[in-house]
């Protein structure tokens, strides 16, 4: 079984780089997030759509983090996003092993 994909709520988010960071809008909630460097990489990957393993395994190549350290990392960041309804799983796929993992 794939991991199920997740990506940014395009109808409802807005995001923009500011040097290393990020500011992630959720418009209709009037919520304003900010992402650091790593966690502004993931949002970047999370505009195409990708699955806990793949952010993982981008995390991994992009900065010096442990796998342990990354999935664990990961997850919460996924988890933080989910309870926001900053992302959701693309075509509606509420099931798989991040939603079970990480669900608010």
């Amino acid at each position: 079984m794939t991991s199920p994909r997740y990506q940014l709520c395009s109808n409802d988010v807005a995001w923009s780089s500011l040097g290393d960071e990020s500011v992630i809008v959720h418009v209709d909630r009037d919520e304003v997030h900010l992402a650091n460097a790593s966690a502004a990489f993931l949002v970047d990957a999370l505009l195409e759509g990708a699955s806990l393993e793949d952010l993982i395994a981008k995390l991994t190549s992009q900065f010096e983090v442990e796998a342990s350290q990354a999935r664990h990392d990961v997850e919460q960041f996924m988890r933080v996003l989910l309870e926001a309804h900053v992302i959701a799983p693309l075509g509606g796929d509420h099931g798989g092993a991040l939603e079970s993992t990480v669900s608010p």
